[in-house]
């Protein structure tokens, strides 16, 4: 729980908070990023392939 605010900190520190709540396509890709950690290292690149 702590990374997920500490990346919702980032979020609102670089001025994305606005964007963040109101582009429902710039939360969904933030909180799959956010998710990253979680997935098995094999997984991560991957992911961020399909995320670009």
């Amino acid at each position: 729980m702590k990374k997920t605010h500490a990346v919702l900190r980032r979020i609102n520190i670089v001025g994305l908070k606005t964007t963040y709540e109101r582009r429902e396509a710039v939360h969904a890709l933030m909180r799959k990023l956010m998710a990253v950690p979680f997935l098995p290292g094999t997984h991560i690149p991957r992911a961020f392939r399909r995320y670009k």
